[in-house]
């Protein structure tokens, strides 16, 4: 009896650790970048050419959990000019994602870092969003690469509601990205 007992106690522990396991997926977002996320996500790609002729192939990825949201955007810029391999051209596009957050989103910029992973420079931001449906502040964490003449961002919303600023999924989310050399 004893033993029947540990037995059933041991399955219900192991399949409860189950439904709340915190394991991730890799995802890849391309041949080059990846990036580990709490489950499978959506997509959007979204290709347009605008009157002046300026082209934008973007890809969108996103994926939730009970901490917030998870988002990848992928910004193919190969078609666009040599511009974004100089230093110049690498400063000019970390500039834009400000002016799209401010004017898009009307978000607050709180907070600037830099950040290095193999060797490539990027950019960390952090925004407060305006009042949602519950009338919460939520905070934006952004993490922008440019990798040669692809512009990777990482977005991370935490939900509203939570008092946690889910810095330790912030965190892993974005420290997950791993690339791969050409």
């Amino acid at each position: 009896m004893k033993k029947l007992y540990i037995l059933l106690c041991a399955i219900f522990f192991s399949v409860i650790t189950g439904f709340i396991s915190n394991k991730q997926l890799r995802f890849n977002v391309d041949e080059r970048f990846s990036v580990e996320l709490p489950n499978h996500p959506t997509s959007i790609s979204r290709d347009t050419v605008e009157a002046d002729g300026f082209e934008q192939h973007l890809k969108i990825f996103s994926s939730s959990d009970e901490y917030g949201l998870y988002r990848i955007s992928r910004d193919d810029l190969n078609h666009e000019s040599d511009n974004y391999l100089t230093p110049q051209g690498r400063k000019e596009w970390y500039s834009v994602s400000p002016m799209v957050e401010g004017a898009v989103f009307r978000a607050k910029f709180i907070k600037r870092e830099n950040f290095i992973i193999d060797g490539i420079e990027g950019v960390d931001r952090v925004y407060e969003l305006p009042a949602s449906r519950q009338n919460e502040h939520t905070i934006k964490y952004v993490r922008s690469l440019l990798v040669d003449k692809v512009g990777y961002e990482l977005w991370f919303i935490p939900k509203d509601g939570l008092k946690d600023p889910c810095i330790n999924q912030k965190k892993r989310f974005f420290n997950s990205i791993k690339l791969k050399s050409k």
